[in-house]
Protein backbone atom coordinates (compact mmCIF):
# COMPACT_ATOMS: atom_id res chain seq x y z
CA UNK A 1 0.00 0.00 0.00
CA UNK A 2 2.93 2.70 0.18
CA UNK A 3 4.82 1.36 -2.07
CA UNK A 4 4.65 3.49 -4.35
CA UNK A 5 4.18 6.83 -2.74
CA UNK A 6 5.30 9.99 -3.29
CA UNK A 7 4.28 12.54 -0.80
CA UNK A 8 3.59 12.23 2.81
CA UNK A 9 -0.40 12.27 2.36
CA UNK A 10 0.24 9.48 -0.32
CA UNK A 11 1.89 7.28 2.13
CA UNK A 12 -0.37 8.32 5.26
CA UNK A 13 -3.36 6.97 3.01
CA UNK A 14 -1.52 3.98 1.82
CA UNK A 15 -0.52 3.10 5.75
CA UNK A 16 -4.23 3.85 6.43
CA UNK A 17 -5.36 1.56 3.89
CA UNK A 18 -2.85 -1.35 4.87
CA UNK A 19 -4.25 -1.22 8.39
CA UNK A 20 -7.64 -0.82 7.55
CA UNK A 21 -7.73 -3.82 6.23
CA UNK A 22 -7.68 -5.24 9.28
CA UNK A 23 -10.01 -3.04 11.02
CA UNK A 24 -13.91 -3.91 11.37
CA UNK A 25 -15.21 -1.65 9.15
CA UNK A 26 -17.14 0.53 11.56
CA UNK A 27 -13.86 2.01 12.91
CA UNK A 28 -11.74 2.17 9.54
CA UNK A 29 -12.86 5.91 8.59
CA UNK A 30 -12.19 7.51 12.24
CA UNK A 31 -8.70 5.40 12.40
CA UNK A 32 -7.73 6.82 9.05
CA UNK A 33 -8.84 9.87 10.06
CA UNK A 34 -6.35 9.90 12.97
CA UNK A 35 -3.36 8.39 10.44
CA UNK A 36 -3.72 12.05 8.32
CA UNK A 37 -3.92 14.30 11.29
CA UNK A 38 -1.03 12.13 13.39
CA UNK A 39 1.17 12.99 10.26
CA UNK A 40 -0.16 16.26 9.75
CA UNK A 41 -1.97 15.96 6.62
CA UNK A 42 -6.15 16.20 5.60
CA UNK A 43 -7.57 13.60 3.10
CA UNK A 44 -9.81 14.83 -0.02
CA UNK A 45 -13.15 14.03 1.71
CA UNK A 46 -12.97 13.48 5.52
CA UNK A 47 -16.22 11.80 4.90
CA UNK A 48 -14.23 8.79 2.35
CA UNK A 49 -10.96 8.98 3.82
CA UNK A 50 -9.37 6.13 2.80
CA UNK A 51 -10.25 7.35 -1.32
CA UNK A 52 -7.56 9.91 -1.01
CA UNK A 53 -4.27 9.63 -3.12
CA UNK A 54 -2.19 11.78 -4.40
CA UNK A 55 -2.50 11.96 -8.60
CA UNK A 56 0.36 12.44 -10.14
CA UNK A 57 -1.08 13.51 -13.54
CA UNK A 58 -2.26 17.03 -11.99
CA UNK A 59 -0.20 17.26 -9.30
CA UNK A 60 -2.14 17.45 -6.55
CA UNK A 61 -4.02 15.23 -4.33
CA UNK A 62 -7.15 13.34 -5.16
CA UNK A 63 -10.21 11.01 -4.10
CA UNK A 64 -11.89 7.96 -6.13
CA UNK A 65 -14.62 8.96 -7.50
CA UNK A 66 -17.43 6.96 -8.77
CA UNK A 67 -18.17 6.82 -12.01
CA UNK A 68 -21.28 5.61 -13.44
CA UNK A 69 -20.80 3.03 -16.10
CA UNK A 70 -21.79 3.29 -20.11
CA UNK A 71 -23.17 0.34 -21.49
CA UNK A 72 -23.10 -0.26 -25.26
CA UNK A 73 -26.29 -2.42 -26.89
CA UNK A 74 -23.57 -5.26 -27.60
CA UNK A 75 -22.46 -5.77 -24.13
CA UNK A 76 -26.30 -5.49 -22.59
CA UNK A 77 -27.32 -8.17 -25.67
CA UNK A 78 -24.21 -10.64 -24.62
CA UNK A 79 -25.89 -12.05 -21.61
CA UNK A 80 -22.57 -14.17 -21.03
CA UNK A 81 -19.98 -10.71 -20.75
CA UNK A 82 -19.21 -10.30 -16.86
CA UNK A 83 -19.08 -6.90 -16.51
CA UNK A 84 -17.56 -5.06 -13.54
CA UNK A 85 -18.83 -1.79 -11.75
CA UNK A 86 -15.58 0.17 -10.87
CA UNK A 87 -17.41 1.44 -7.57
CA UNK A 88 -14.56 3.64 -5.77
CA UNK A 89 -13.29 -0.01 -3.59
CA UNK A 90 -13.08 -1.37 -6.81
CA UNK A 91 -11.09 1.75 -8.05
CA UNK A 92 -9.23 1.21 -4.65
CA UNK A 93 -8.04 -2.32 -5.52
CA UNK A 94 -6.71 -1.16 -8.88
CA UNK A 95 -4.77 1.46 -7.61
CA UNK A 96 -2.77 -1.40 -5.43
CA UNK A 97 -2.53 -4.25 -8.13
CA UNK A 98 -1.78 -2.58 -11.24
CA UNK A 99 1.55 -0.92 -10.01
CA UNK A 100 2.88 -4.64 -8.65
CA UNK A 101 1.67 -6.10 -12.58
CA UNK A 102 3.70 -3.50 -13.79
CA UNK A 103 6.65 -3.59 -11.69
CA UNK A 104 9.76 -5.13 -13.61
CA UNK A 105 10.44 -7.16 -10.33
CA UNK A 106 6.82 -8.56 -10.43
CA UNK A 107 6.25 -9.47 -6.89
CA UNK A 108 4.22 -12.22 -5.37
CA UNK A 109 1.09 -10.85 -3.53
CA UNK A 110 -1.82 -12.80 -1.93
CA UNK A 111 -5.76 -11.48 -2.69
CA UNK A 112 -7.61 -12.72 -0.27
CA UNK A 113 -11.38 -12.68 0.07
CA UNK A 114 -14.50 -14.67 1.10
CA UNK A 115 -15.40 -17.28 -1.78
CA UNK A 116 -17.78 -15.01 -4.23
CA UNK A 117 -16.59 -11.60 -3.73
CA UNK A 118 -15.29 -11.12 -7.11
CA UNK A 119 -11.28 -11.64 -6.32
CA UNK A 120 -11.38 -13.65 -9.97
CA UNK A 121 -13.02 -10.54 -11.64
CA UNK A 122 -10.80 -7.62 -10.27
CA UNK A 123 -7.72 -9.69 -11.06
CA UNK A 124 -9.58 -10.33 -14.93
CA UNK A 125 -10.19 -7.00 -15.29
CA UNK A 126 -6.63 -5.23 -14.04
CA UNK A 127 -4.94 -8.13 -16.70
CA UNK A 128 -7.11 -6.81 -19.39
CA UNK A 129 -6.82 -3.42 -19.21
CA UNK A 130 -2.73 -3.85 -19.06
CA UNK A 131 -0.94 -3.93 -22.37
CA UNK A 132 -0.54 -7.34 -24.04
CA UNK A 133 3.20 -6.79 -24.27
CA UNK A 134 3.36 -8.60 -20.49
CA UNK A 135 3.23 -11.77 -20.25
CA UNK A 136 1.60 -13.45 -16.54
CA UNK A 137 1.85 -16.38 -14.95
CA UNK A 138 -1.22 -16.39 -12.54
CA UNK A 139 -1.33 -19.24 -9.63
CA UNK A 140 -4.51 -19.15 -7.72
CA UNK A 141 -5.09 -21.57 -4.97
CA UNK A 142 -8.43 -22.23 -3.84
CA UNK A 143 -8.72 -22.78 0.03
CA UNK A 144 -11.78 -23.47 2.47
CA UNK A 145 -11.80 -23.33 5.89
CA UNK A 146 -15.22 -25.41 5.76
Amino acid sequence: HTRNAHTKLDFAAGLARAICGFLQTSVQDSFALEVFRMVGEKPVSEEHPLDTFYDDSIKSPSSIQFRQPKFSESEGANMGTILLIKTAEVQRIFRHLRPLLEADDHPPFFLVGPTGCGKSIILNSVFDELSTDRSFKVASINCSAQ
